[in-house]
């Protein structure tokens, strides 16, 4: 009985092992070969696989998210993992964060509204441009409003990405948009 015990103990272990090491080993492949035809790594995502990368979106090491990030990015079809991809927007990595919204922007996925007007207050202005941009191509008219206030961002390429998606959804005239230019040339310091 305790050998029993003493065994299937055993087993479980080098279950888990290998699953991990499967997953490192994959990490691996990507990061040191050219990258394959989408088609052909997808073939290697099977539901264990997706599981572990999705079980790895929880980690706190911000290249180990963007890895499985990067991964889960090459499923054809992403309804499944939603649920995990948007626990994922409030990672605390500016990276992971700006990551995330941009896959879902990539792959078409405009259900994350709310999340990406929140993460217009982020305090990376990375995660702020990528926000910006998702809005841009997936928000309502109310969304687009919530853009106007980043016309006065500290981070001029916040600013210039804001000016352009308001510009490019009609939410600004031609003056309008003049002088916001104007106002952030003014505001670097350089003289006409």
């Amino acid at each position: 009985s305790i050998v029993s015990i003493v065994l299937i103990a055993l087993w479980g272990i080098t279950v888990f092992s290998v699953r991990h090491a499967y997953v490192d080993t994959l990490r691996d492949l990507f990061s040191e070969t050219p990258v394959q035809p989408s088609e052909r790594v997808a073939e290697v995502l099977d539901e264990d696989t997706v599981a572990l990368l999705l079980q790895g979106l929880s980690s706190k090491d911000e290249v180990q998210v963007c890895q499985n990030l990067v991964l889960l990015d090459l499923m054809h079809d992403k309804t499944p993992i939603l649920p995990q991809l948007k626990e994922t927007m409030t990672h605390p990595s500016a990276a992971v964060r700006s990551h995330v919204l941009d896959l879902l922007s990539g792959a078409g996925e405009g259900g994350f509204v709310r999340e990406a007007r929140a993460l217009l207050d982020d305090e990376a202005g990375d995660v702020r441009i990528v926000a910006v941009r998702y809005l841009r191509h997936f928000g309502d008219a109310q969304a687009l409003d919530n853009l106007l206030m980043l016309a006065e961002d500290e981070d001029l390429r916040v600013r210039v990405v804001a000016i352009g998606a308001m510009a490019q959804a009609g939410k600004m005239s031609q003056d309008q948009v003049l002088e916001a230019l104007d106002d952030l040339w003014e505001g670097t310091g350089e003289d006409a």
